[in-house]
């Protein structure tokens, strides 16, 4: 098999205009995008350049020089940019490949910043046969070739001078010679050490029948000591090590059916060298990530290193004062933010992001509910490796994981999947939590969409999964930060002790509704503690019954069980999810019209049945008062009067329906569409997943407080 192959391209050569490096192999000067010749296109123009070419019409025919026609130029005869195997002792800018081009299967392109960093990436495709990726602004772009021959790329980016730079790049595509089709190996092809990643095996026209019997095995065949989980499944989990350099990591699946067919496919996985870091990082494991809107954005430059940097920790040196990064509602021209305002706040790792989002506001936000409530915030995040979602004071962001925003199979290709989460299966309780968002109006679910299945989601499947996440997670923040406040802060405040203060003088939605509406089940509080903040059970509470927890919930005002999420049980008997879980029910059936259903369900040996389950719970009097006073200090603009329209709660009752692992309720019958099971797990990942990092973060703040980094007061 060939060798990786890198190609050489310096900076120096591209600032002074020499032809050869020192120290290497000597390569022909890289073209620039006013001298190449190998733009594939047709039509009559004027223009000035150097080369050979070839065009029929009016004016030069053949030649050097200057001239009107009309033709088409090619890449044929056109020598494949020379590539070599890795950065070495280099200190320029170098370019990697896939060992094996060839068409049907991903091919991997790769720019090595193997000196100084560079910054502003961008690919695009200027010859050959049209292929799609959708990591443009990154390092590393993954393709599909579908016929073979030569492709040509500018790679464009900024020196460490800030210089502006363009390189040609081009790759032969061999024709595939094999008998059936090749394995294809999709995923996000770039990735910083620590921050967790995956990549799936696909084997086009296999049926999914031969494909359930099949078997998987994953290798790193480079930086070996980086963490493989998931080995022996169709998508690995590839948890990278420090690096000095860029280094492309090769990594092999081997698939194996019943029948003994056998596939072997390479992907080559740019791991980069991070930004610079902190030593006690809050983002550990940060992501890349870069403003959505570059130009003609006045915080473009002060985004990711306000908001999602490694260099980021736990003492102001390394934080930003709201006089850098201001809150929305600080300067936002209206009431309302335009979507325009928000979209400047934003950061993505990817374009389909940032273009999803914008679309999201516009056809899904035109009450302007979401983009009122951004005005807490200072930014929005939106990463692929973004896990969970969730909103902090200590930067004033919200991040989004997402895998709540894709629409196409390739966009879902980028995003990193969870791992297989076995451990919230060994929890030993008889009873599992659920719950379901249904649009009565629409008169049937949206579908559940299988990776698996490979087919995209619509607009309309979008705001269910967005929509709860967004109202969830802004209600923190408000809830952090009031918006009546927002405009009456001080910017030469941290945003961390603007919300320290106002939560200790208790004057934020949760502390006001732990003193007048307080919650009264203490054995939910204990329970919610052992749910959702990692205590150990009891052996009273292992012993709890599915018909014992709905009893106990079911005579409290919460809306939702995670309204008893609470570190210490003994001395907390409020939690900011209280607050989230009114407003994330209320305002998705008044706005958005969205009823939510709660449940109770039975959990033996991995099956579940019904229990227990009431749809619209936010419709108990009790609790919609609640609700109120979340919304009169979360959404002040939101007219009360639209409390009286909540639907009344309405008991479930359940039935079987199939398989054991399967379960409908009386309304909506979604479980035609998904499996119960699948629902719940994605939940019990979430719910974990955020406790994990909750409980890190105040610990981390704790200290930091107690050391005197933090305001203390």
């Amino acid at each position: 098999m060939q060798r990786i192959f890198l190609a050489k391209v310096c900076l120096l050569l591209g600032l002074m205009g020499l032809t050869a490096c020192g120290g290497g192999a000597i390569t022909p000067p890289p073209l620039t995008p006013e001298t190449s010749q190998n733009t594939q296109n047709t039509g009559t123009g004027t223009g000035t350049g150097t080369g050979t070419g070839t065009g029929t019409g009016t004016g030069t025919g053949t030649g050097t020089g200057t001239g009107t026609g009309t033709g088409s130029t090619s890449t044929t005869n056109l020598p494949e940019t020379s590539f070599a195997t890795s950065c070495g002792f280099a200190t320029e800018v170098l370019f990697a490949r896939s060992e094996e081009a060839k068409a049907n299967a991903n091919v991997e392109l790769i720019a090595l910043a193997c000196g100084a960093a560079i910054s502003s990436p961008q690919w695009e495709q200027t010859a050959g046969d049209t292929v799609s990726f959708l990591s443009g602004r990154s390092q590393a772009i993954s393709f599909l070739p579908t016929s073979s021959g030569m492709r040509e790329f500018k790679f464009s980016y900024k020196n460490a001078l800030g210089m502006s730079q363009a390189r040609i790049v081009r790759i032969n595509i061999a024709a595939a010679t094999d008998l059936v089709a090749a394995a294809v190996i999709r995923g996000e092809p770039s990735v910083w050490p620590a921050s967790a990643t995956s990549l799936r095996v696909w084997l086009p026209g296999i049926s999914s029948t031969a494909l359930v019997k099949a078997s998987y095995n994953w290798t790193l065949l480079d930086l070996k000591a980086s963490k493989l989980e998931n080995m022996s499944s169709p998508n690995a989990i590839i948890t990278p090590t420090t690096v000095t350099n860029d280094t492309v990591v090769r990594v092999q699946a081997d698939v194996q059916l019943a029948d003994g067919r056998k596939w072997t496919q390479r992907f080559h996985l740019l791991v980069q060298k991070p930004d610079a870091t902190a030593i006690k990082p809050a983002f550990d494991d940060a992501a890349q990530v870069y403003p959505y809107i570059a130009t003609n954005n006045p915080y473009s430059d002060k985004l990711k290193r306000c908001v999602y940097a490694r260099s980021i920790a736990f003492y102001y040196e390394s934080l930003c004062k709201l006089s850098t990064l201001p809150l929305l509602g600080q300067t936002a021209v209206g009431a309302v933010p335009t979507v325009e305002e928000v979209m400047q706040r934003v950061l993505v790792s990817n374009d389909w992001m940032g273009q999803n989002f914008q679309t999201f506001l516009k056809f899904h936000d035109q009450s302007g509910q979401i983009r009122r409530m951004l005005a807490s915030t200072t930014a929005v995040v939106i990463g692929g490796r973004v896990r969970p979602s969730f909103y902090w004071a200590l930067t004033g962001a919200i991040y989004l994981d997402a895998d709540n925003l894709w629409l196409t199979p390739e966009e879902r290709d980028t995003v990193s999947e969870r791992p297989d989460y076995r451990g919230a299966y060994s929890e030993p309780f008889s009873f599992e939590l659920s719950y379901w968002y249904y649009k009565p109006m629409q008169g049937n679910d949206t579908p559940y969409v299988s990776i698996e299945s490979r087919q995209g989601r619509s607009l309309l499947a979008k705001p269910k999964d967005l929509l709860p996440l967004m109202v969830h997670e802004l209600t923190h923040a408000a809830d952090s930060i009031p918006p009546s406040l927002a405009s009456l802060i001080d910017s030469n405040k941290y945003v961390v002790d603007v919300s320290h203060e106002l939560n200790q003088q208790k004057i934020n939605a949760t502390s006001i509704l732990g003193q007048k509406y307080p919650l009264s089940c203490r054995d939910c509080f204990d329970l919610g503690a052992v749910l959702f903040q990692g205590a150990q059970p009891t052996s009273v509470q292992k012993a709890l019954t599915a018909a014992r927890v709905a009893q106990i919930f079911a005579a409290d005002n919460a809306n939702d069980f995670y309204a008893y999420s609470v570190e210490n049980p003994a001395s907390e008997l409020i939690s900011p999810e209280d607050s989230a879980m009114l407003a994330e029910e209320a305002l998705m059936q008044l706005i958005y019209g969205f009823r939510r259903y709660a449940y109770v369900l039975n959990r033996i040996n991995g099956n579940y049945s019904f229990q227990w389950g009431q749809a619209s719970r936010i419709g108990t009097p009790a609790i919609r008062q609640r609700a109120g006073l979340v919304l009169t200090e979360t959404a002040p603009w939101f007219d009360q009067s639209q409390l009286t329209k909540l639907e009344s709660p309405t008991q479930l009752t359940g039935e079987s329906n199939g398989p054991a692992s399967t379960l409908k309720a009386s309304e909506p019958d979604y479980l035609k569409q998904i499996h119960l099971q699948s629902q719940i797990k994605r939940q019990m990942q979430d719910h974990a997943l955020r406790m994990q990092f909750k409980a890190k973060a105040i610990t981390r703040m704790n200290a930091m407080r107690a050391a005197g980094h933090l305001n203390a007061n």
